[in-house]
């Protein structure tokens, strides 16, 4: 009896406002788009690819094509962060502040894509 009611703590622990689960969601689907391109993308990339490209400087530093996943675990490792962090502060914050917050991970994950995939398109 008592391991239930445990259990049923710790469910409700975990529960976030709705409102905050489909950023969130959308922000590690995210996040696994950007591991499935990296990893389709690095059987067919050369050997070098220019990571830290930027419009101002084509001749930036080439790197090997496996920091093309450097990209993807930034990203998983900002959403691991602010999940722990909304779920650590949401009895602290208003839910405004909370949805700021999850909203902002997901424009950083929006960012990352694109850089990704505009690495891939320089490169393809």
């Amino acid at each position: 009896m008592k391991l239930g009611l445990k259990q049923r703590r710790q469910r409700k622990q975990l529960s976030l406002p709705p409102n905050l689960i489909k950023p969130l969601a959308t922000s590690f689907f995210l996040t696994l788009v950007m591991f499935l391109f990296s990893f389709i993308y690095l059987s067919k990339a050369q050997p070098e690819l220019p990571i830290f490209y930027t419009l101002d400087s084509t001749r930036g530093p080439l790197m090997k094509k496996w920091w093309l996943l450097l990209l993807p675990v930034i990203a998983l490792g900002f959403n691991f962060i602010n999940f722990s962090l909304v779920l650590k502060l949401k009895s602290q914050l208003e839910n405004l502040l909370l949805r700021l917050f999850v909203m902002a991970s997901l424009f950083i994950n929006v960012i990352m894509l694109i850089a990704l995939l505009r690495i891939i398109y320089i490169t393809w």
